[in-house]
């Protein structure tokens, strides 16, 4: 049952998040504040493998719906990366 309401609670947020799609441009943002809130959906689950972000307090130019991309590939751990415990999320900076 908790599982359909936070799905469902998710969905609603996704529908809002779709509403406003083209409402607000890219902007700077840090990742370290989006990689928390998606992953904030996750945190009273302990079924959930533990996320990890070994990544520094970065700015990024990102679209609005970048959380919900992070949101979705945490969620695909889970669906299909049978027996998943660990997400680690890092970076590696590339000079040309």
């Amino acid at each position: 049952m908790r599982k359909s309401v936070e799905d469902l609670i998710h969905l609603m947020e996704f529908t809002r998040m779709y509403q406003d799609l083209g409402l607000h441009a890219p902007g700077w943002n840090s990742l370290d504040t989006i990689i928390c809130h998606a992953k904030a959906f996750f945190c009273n689950n302990d079924s959930f493998p533990v996320i990890e972000s070994q990544i520094p307090d970065l700015e990024l130019f990102t679209d609005p719906l970048i959380e919900q991309v992070l949101y979705n590939l945490f969620e695909n751990t889970v669906r299909h990366g049978k027996g998943a415990t660990k997400i680690v999320l890092s970076w590696v900076e590339h000079t040309e």
